[in-house]
């Protein structure tokens, strides 16, 4: 389902390409490239509606899929990277024509967190001359793979809103009864989805994808195909919540926000009330569930949470108490986004597998058994993870933040609720990527950084 999830995320690739970058690269063969992607990304982007069906039975699709994924990622990355040294350069700009105290303290600040200078050109050149080349051979190997481009969606059946249901208890019990015939598993569709039916519909391959080799029920499959992109994004990354997790829906909204998955269209509505938007549409669809002990929390079913991991793939990591040994090979040197079930004392050693895997872009952990007295080794999200997007410390006993945390420069989302910090360094304050910082319970917090009110 990797194709899905693509195509909204090129589209959002696309748009930056063509707003944001191409203000910042100035030489004439760097604009030239970033608009040659501006012209061909879309070929790719209307091949992947015929690219999602061909992978489940197709090993060569499904790899170059996960290389055009992996590329997208690495391309956004990038993309980040250039309009924060962006940002960084007006800012150090604004600093020397002002005399201005806070100005100078702006200077000081953006001047250690890049002692070999901001980004130049030539370095911008050779980043997009490395990640061309790799462009260059995902479109060689799409020209061998017999791609159809912009495919009637209808040939694989109308990608209307599916009628709510009790989609999960029936998927589940008439699922497995019927599993080993793929007439009487069409059936189970037109039984739970009466509205939706259609020959397209019941002759899609994703029905003859065996359950034993998925561990996904098919009419579950066609729920989230028949999502609209944007959301087939935002519940795939609710793979990193574990079973029986109770969240917020506020708490999702904002990791939504901070991984970039709200998709702004006209600026009439906020980026929040937009995130809400896309959590209710999931909620009505059942693809989430109200708490039957918080009317405030909601959670995932079982079989949910299983699709969620399935759709997401390598790309999300959710690690259980302890990382085994045996376990250690089984993630993705690509993996972005990492959660784990947070414990009494979290040292170096459990997370030392991930210390090559330098592009995470999550740091969040999750149920710890006793919230407030829990320990964390301090120099593990900030040594390990210099790309973090979302960085959580919720429950651990900190006291303290590095004054380095300014060198995580693509923080959008920091969570220190629960904890015993007492004070934050001035740094904080020049994260120029910050949205969302969570400082609830924090009971022994005594005072914000003096410059805190001039927040970039």
């Amino acid at each position: 389902m990797a194709a899905a999830i693509l195509s909204a995320f090129i589209q959002a690739v696309l748009e930056r390409l063509s707003t944001e970058l191409l203000n910042y690269a100035h030489p004439k063969e760097v604009k030239k490239e970033l608009e040659k992607w501006t012209n061909t990304l879309p070929e790719i982007k209307a091949a992947l509606e015929d690219a999602e069906e061909k992978q489940q039975t197709e090993r060569a699709v499904k790899r170059w899929l996960d290389d055009l994924r992996d590329f997208a990622y690495d391309l956004e990355d990038m993309l980040d990277e250039f309009a924060t040294e962006g940002m960084l350069h007006k800012l150090k700009g604004k600093a020397k024509a002002s005399t201005s105290k806070v100005q100078k303290l702006i200077s000081t600040y953006i001047t250690s967190s890049s002692p070999s200078a901001l980004i130049s050109n030539s370095r911008m050149g050779s980043k997009i001359k490395e990640i061309s080349a790799r462009y260059q051979d995902i479109m060689k190997k799409k020209s061998k793979l017999d791609l159809r481009e912009n495919v009637d969606r209808k040939s694989y059946g109308t990608r209307g809103r599916l009628p709510p249901t009790s989609l999960v208890n029936e998927a589940h019990v008439y699922g497995r009864k019927m599993i080993k015939k793929v007439v009487v598993r069409r059936s189970l569709f037109v039984y739970i989805f009466p509205k939706c039916i259609g020959e397209d519909v019941l002759n899609s391959k994703i029905w003859e994808i065996p359950e034993e080799r998925s561990g996904i029920v098919p009419a579950l499959m066609l729920s989230y195909y028949h999502l609209p992109s944007h959301l087939k994004r935002c519940f795939a990354y609710c793979s990193i919540l574990p079973k029986d997790y109770e969240f917020e829906e506020q708490q999702l909204v904002l990791l939504w926000m901070a991984e970039g998955l709200i998709q702004l269209k006209d600026g009439r509505k906020s980026p929040e009330d937009l995130g809400r938007e896309y959590f209710r549409n999931l909620l009505s669809r059942s693809f989430f569930q109200q708490s039957s002990k918080d009317k405030s929390r909601f959670l995932m079913h079982d079989l949910i949470n299983d699709l969620a991991q399935w759709v997401a793939g390598d790309i999300c990591f959710r690690m259980g108490d302890k990382l085994e040994v045996n376990n250690i090979g089984k993630f993705s040197k690509q993996v972005r986004h990492l959660s784990y079930l947070g414990g009494r004392y979290d040292g170096t050693k459990r997370f030392e597998a991930f210390s090559e895997v330098a592009c995470i872009r999550t740091f969040l952990p999750l149920m710890l058994p006793n919230p407030g007295h829990c320990y964390l080794t301090s120099n593990v999200p900030f040594n390990f993870f210099p790309k973090l997007r979302v960085l959580s410390l919720s429950g651990y006993c900190i006291t303290e933040l590095p004054d380095s945390i300014v060198d995580l420069k693509y923080l959008r989302y920091i969570d220190l609720s629960h904890t015993r910090i007492r004070s934050m360094p001035e740094s904080i304050a020049f994260l120029c990527n910050l949205q969302t910082l969570i400082l609830e319970n924090c009971v022994y917090l005594k005072k914000l950084p003096s410059k805190f009110g001039n927040l970039v």
